[in-house]
């Protein structure tokens, strides 16, 4: 999402926010003591407001005891839902679909936001069509939305996995994977996508703004949560 679009797109979040919590707070609480519950987020600007909204729900915070368990990149995030470490996660849809495939029980309860144009691949200069991604060399960490949306990319060059060389990073190796040219593209999102860009002298070749509503932003949580608490979520 680029700075036009999140500065459109912000308001509207914020407004969300706070008209879902005067619906909640309209609402009756079930008794007892307050729970403890946790989300995993990793960094994002949409993730954060949601962050502040949730801190402005009284009603939430009388009935939960609310921690945010802030990640570094996406795979920790979702490694401490899967593991149980948080009750919930804000995270993109491809991560609550794995989640989901890996057997773990999940509700998502809300939608955040659309990316445009925020997840993408950056090659270098001298790769200048998705075509001459054949044979080449493409770093990603594989799992998570940037994996999704490369395959996207490939899918839309005509190129299958095996007509290139994908190199599994994480999110800190990936970045100087391409910064020192030891591989000749990466799958990555904001705000990695343009350091790269400004950095490793590269060039965006495909973006997700060229597959509209595909990546969207989610709230998903532990489903006996969602069962059990419906007054809240």
């Amino acid at each position: 999402m680029n700075r036009k679009k999140f500065l459109i797109v912000l308001p509207v979040v914020v407004i969300f926010v706070l008209a879902g919590f005067i619906l909640w707070k309209s609402r009756p609480l079930k008794g007892g003591q307050p729970q403890s519950f946790t989300i995993a987020k990793a960094w994002w600007p949409v993730w954060d407001t949601f962050q502040i909204g949730v801190r402005q729900r009284e009603r939430f915070e009388k009935s939960f005891q609310t921690t945010f368990l802030q990640t570094e990149d996406y795979v920790s995030a979702l490694n401490k839902f899967e593991k149980g470490t948080a009750d919930a996660a804000t995270l993109t849809i491809y991560e609550a679909i794995l989640a989901a495939s890996n057997g773990v029980p999940l509700k998502i309860v809300l939608l955040l936001d659309y990316t445009t144009g925020s997840d993408g691949v950056v090659a270098k200069k001298s790769i200048r069509s998705l075509q001459d991604l054949k044979g080449k060399r493409i770093g990603v960490e594989q799992g998570t939305i940037a994996h999704f949306t490369l395959l996207k990319a490939l899918e839309k060059a005509g190129l299958g996995q095996t007509e290139v060389q994908l190199v599994n990073f994480d999110l800190e190796e990936l970045q100087q994977a391409f910064l020192h040219a030891k591989v000749d593209a990466v799958g990555t999102y904001e705000p990695y996508l343009s350091e790269l860009v400004h950095q490793g002298n590269g060039h965006v070749i495909f973006s997700s703004r060229e597959i509209p509503r595909a990546i969207c932003d989610v709230l998903f949580v532990k489903e006996a949560i969602a069962r059990d608490h419906p007054e809240v979520i």
